[in-house]
């Protein structure tokens, strides 16, 4: 089954930007032209945003990416000084991206460090860490702190990436609302599991992963200043 994008919210004079909805097992970005990708079928549907001179040039307006198995909100700009204004806004640290996760509780890893900390659910809590990349082909991250070992920082990313989680009881299993300002590649899944509550479905993350089973994760909400205006704006699904 074809997996398309849907609208929430299209550029205007008055807002140049795109806002759309990924869903799950479509990549975000091409990795050659024209390759099926949320922001291709976006590129179909608004022209512009291929215009715009981003991180690379098969990638036009967009700000931001989610995995391919993460469904969610993508914002993809559609004008050049839109686009250089929200991308100020991601280093000063003020464009916010809230995920909502399903978590199961599995208080033992062996290859995660210790757990930074102990915790009860419901809880809200800050995580910190740098990230090293982690199994064959480097595809999944481990976190990386002042107590890990001096191979760990050796491959770290070096800068520090911070996760709130709230989470809360969700019938047999729990709910988590996670923000972040600067994401680290699965930065949100690993810091999770890190924490001892991995995402149901993450093949990745959570040893009791079973197969077939869909990563119960969503990207629900961003929050920016107005690339025109500098007023914030909020934009979330239902």
């Amino acid at each position: 089954m074809e997996k398309r994008i849907k609208i929430i919210l299209e550029p205007s004079e008055k807002n140049p930007f795109a806002v759309v909805y990924k869903p799950k097992g479509l990549a975000s970005a091409p990795l050659v032209p024209d390759e099926d990708s949320a922001f291709t079928q976006t590129a179909l549907i608004f022209p512009q945003a291929k215009n715009v001179q981003g991180k690379k040039p098969i990638e036009g307006g967009l700000l931001h990416r989610l995995d391919t198995a993460t469904d969610g909100l993508l914002l993809i700009a559609t004008r050049q000084d839109c686009y250089d204004a929200l991308s100020q806004s991601q280093r000063e640290g003020l464009f916010v991206k809230t995920y909502r996760a399903i978590c199961q509780s599995i208080k033992s890893n062996s290859t995660f460090p210790p757990s930074p900390q102990n915790l009860t659910p419901p809880f809200c809590t800050d995580i910190s860490s740098a990230f090293r990349f982690y199994g064959k082909g480097s595809r999944l991250v481990r976190p990386v702190t002042e107590e890990s070992g001096s191979y760990g920082k050796k491959k770290s990313s070096g800068q520090s990436y911070t996760t709130r989680i709230e989470l809360n009881n969700h019938q047999s299993e729990y709910e988590a609302i996670c923000t972040i300002v600067r994401g680290f590649k699965h930065q949100v899944r690993c810091h999770l599991a890190w924490l001892g509550f991995p995402v149901k479905g993450d093949s990745l993350y959570n040893p009791q992963y079973r197969e077939g089973e869909e990563l119960l994760f969503s990207a629900v909400a961003l929050e920016f200043p107005h690339p025109l205006t500098g007023e914030k704006f909020t934009v979330s699904l239902k």
